[in-house]
């Protein structure tokens, strides 16, 4: 059965809309009395079946279950669902989205299993000029490209897909038995107090590789209304929800919620929190806040238990992880190492790092990669430096493969026994409540450092080299109460 759903006039009332809204529902002047006649009747018809339908959008023919309240508009493109679940297993390119107390998911195309990706997508696998949520809501979709974005108070918008544990190159970057690390670490400590992590991964400024079952939002629109929430994961309770969060908006409005914190599953299992990158140009109307905490979770998981050995994890440690935000008006963006409730020991927020290393070949095809030896995942927003013994060169990072980093602009001949290291480039650092922020590259700091309003605890800051327009007051480091910055420079990397 090929048959269409019918073609509806749907109130604007029933969707919350504006009276500038309404007039997109107006049925058009062509539509005779015979015409609604036919559209009634097929829309019974639709009603009474509740089999699959199929609908012709762009690029393939997508399933669903249940027609009722789902309304398709062929000749604009638009999609209605009220009170009604949709999942779509391809891509969608629409003119007009809306839901109204309704969930769809946006899988994508790539892959038979779609809670498995093999690969994010490097387009858009949701396409519309205007979304709109209303009521209770929920979206989800890895990638989202629109105009307008309006997420209304109660509504939610979320990653697409459940990301396999991070492979990178032919290794797994991932050990299962330890607690998560993302944005910020996860950690099991033993008797002797050594501390068992996964390394932290995945850019702070492009996040959305996040790996470990975790999900990841992107997001390019124009306009930008946030009244709701978008988090990596909206349940939290089955899915870690410390993934990524990626938007680049002109505008920026709302008093919602950006989250990729470790809550529910991610806060059992002992995980740190996720990343958040946010480029806009103008976010005068947004109040809202974004949030990247560690888990609560802070306890000695064996210390009763008379039979384990001394090798047994007896704590968890769970620490922030990090939000970038970059206006056009910025040269460098701001960064927040996101607050850690884990206040009687330290939990790290390590960058991932280039280190230094000299080029084994030359490089001499003028374009703007590097091929190299094996990298860490995730050094997007860092500032590749390259000492040659005619001169010093340095470019932002903008993408990195296992063996390969791509920069901002052409590069010049490189020749072998280069040395190769990276920098990290900053307006503002914003150091939040038990953070302890370690980057083994050098740090400059071309604003201001920033501590939340919470001194009872310390922050702590650890870098090679520390560049600052005023350094702040060292303190003693066994002072955890006076509210802070430790600033640390140890030698070398």
């Amino acid at each position: 059965m090929t048959s269409l759903l019918a073609v509806r006039a749907v109130s604007s009332h029933a969707l919350g809309s504006t009276s500038a809204d309404r007039a997109f529902f107006r049925p058009r002047l062509w539509r005779t009395t015979l015409g609604f006649m036919i559209a009634a009747c097929l829309l019974v018809a639709a009603q009474n079946n509740r089999t699959a339908v199929a609908l012709p959008f762009p690029g393939g023919v997508k399933q669903m279950g249940g027609s009722a309240d789902i309304h398709a508009l062929e000749d604009t493109h638009q999609l209605i669902l009220e009170n009604r679940s949709l999942t779509i297993r391809g891509d969608v390119a629409l003119e007009y989205l809306a839901l109204h107390n309704a969930r769809l998911k946006v899988y994508g195309q790539g892959t038979a299993e779609p809670t498995r990706p093999p690969a994010l997508p490097q387009a858009p696998v949701l396409k519309a000029r205007t979304i709109e949520l209303y009521g209770e809501s929920t979206l989800s979709a890895d990638y989202i490209q629109t105009d307008r974005l309006l997420i209304s108070s109660g509504c939610v918008v979320e990653g697409g897909r459940q990301q396999l544990p991070l492979q990178w190159g032919n290794e797994a970057y991932e050990d299962p038995s330890i607690p998560g690390s993302f944005g910020g670490q996860g950690a099991l400590v033993d008797r002797d107090q050594i501390v068992f992590a996964n390394p932290t991964h995945g850019s702070f400024a492009e996040p959305f590789v996040a790996g470990g079952m975790r999900k990841s939002i992107r997001i390019d629109c124009r306009e930008l209304i946030i009244d709701g929430k978008i988090v990596a994961a909206v349940n939290a309770d089955q899915v870690p929800s410390n993934g990524a969060v990626w938007i680049n908006t002109q505008i920026l409005k709302g008093g919602g919620l950006i989250d990729a914190s470790a809550r529910g599953l991610a806060s059992q299992q002992g995980q740190g929190g996720g990343r958040i990158a946010v480029y806009y140009s103008d976010a005068g109307a947004w109040t809202g806040t974004m949030e990247a905490h560690g888990a609560t979770i802070n306890d000695r998981l064996l210390d009763n238990d008379q039979t384990v050995t001394q090798k047994n994890p007896i704590e968890r440690l769970s620490s922030g992880g990090t939000i970038y935000t970059q206006s056009v008006s910025q040269r460098f963006g701001d960064l927040t190492i996101g607050r850690t409730e884990n206040t009687s020991r330290d939990a790290f927020t390590p960058l991932v790092s280039l280190g230094q290393f000299r080029t084994e070949a030359p490089d001499d095809d003028l374009d703007n990669t590097l091929v190299v030896k094996k990298l860490p995942p995730g050094l997007a927003g860092l500032y590749l430096v390259i000492e040659t013994p005619k001169h010093t060169l340095e470019y932002r990072i903008i993408d990195s493969q296992y063996d390969r980093i791509q920069v901002e602009a052409n590069l010049p001949v490189i020749p072998v026994g280069s040395l190769i290291s990276a920098k990290m480039r900053l307006n503002d650092l914003h150091i939040e409540r038990g953070s302890v922020f370690f980057s083994r590259d050098p740090l400059f700091i071309h604003g201001r450092v920033l501590i939340d309003e919470d001194a009872t605890t310390r922050r702590v800051v650890q870098a090679p080299e520390i560049t600052l327009p005023e350094r702040p007051t060292r303190h003693d480091r066994g002072n955890d109460g006076n509210g802070g910055i430790v600033i640390e420079s140890p030698r070398g990397n």
